[in-house]
């Protein structure tokens, strides 16, 4: 039982250390704080998230599906709505309320944001019964950021697409692990 007693007492020990270090910011010049010899007292390691494509390819799939699902309801409300006068900025603006659901995905400048709704929007107008999806493998990861090649989204009924290649205009998309999820932060398109 003293043993017990006196190894609880020398963890505690050595955790009242470690958060007053912490506490104080750990300036000194001296050595860092060791925990004495044979203490279980260790500080827990830094657990390393893996990601994987696979999450990644959800969220892709996930803002392509919004993307195809609002298009028809602006494509709708434009038609309705006849030809305007509106400024550049206030059709921006309408494009923007017309797919709020798909910039929910997004962490990129107005003109990219709208720039890749408007690719997918336009796919998904112009083939009937749209389905775009992204290729698993080819997603690329670099720790908290993902690529994935515009040639390695496929879209029902475009025959060569989703398998990857350089042609196309849109480049390539990248994706950046946000808090607890991945948002699309930017793209190239190519010339």
């Amino acid at each position: 039982m003293n043993s017990i007693i006196r190894n609880l007492g020398a963890a505690l020990s050595a955790l009242v250390i470690v958060a007053g270090t912490v506490a104080c910011g750990a300036n000194s010049s001296g050595p860092a704080y060791a925990p004495p010899a044979g203490s279980s007292a260790a500080a827990p390691a830094a657990e390393v998230v893996q990601h994987k494509p696979a999450e990644v390819k959800k969220v892709l799939d996930a803002f392509l599906q919004s993307v195809s699902n609002e298009s028809d309801a602006y494509m709708k409300a434009a038609m309705a709505g006849g030809s305007t006068n509106d400024t550049p900025e206030e059709k921006a603006a309408k494009f923007k309320s017309g797919f709020p659901e798909s910039y929910k995905y997004l962490d990129l400048d107005d003109k990219k944001a709208a720039g890749l709704i408007g690719i997918f929007a336009l796919v998904a107008m112009l083939t009937p019964d749209t389905e775009m999806s992204a290729n698993e493998s080819g997603i690329a990861l670099d720790g908290e950021t993902a690529t994935i090649r515009g040639s390695d989204i496929k879209i029902k009924g475009i025959e060569k697409s989703g398998q990857g290649g350089s042609g196309g205009k849109l480049g390539k998309i990248t994706l950046t692990f946000q808090e607890s999820t991945w948002k699309i932060t930017d793209l190239e398109i190519q010339q």
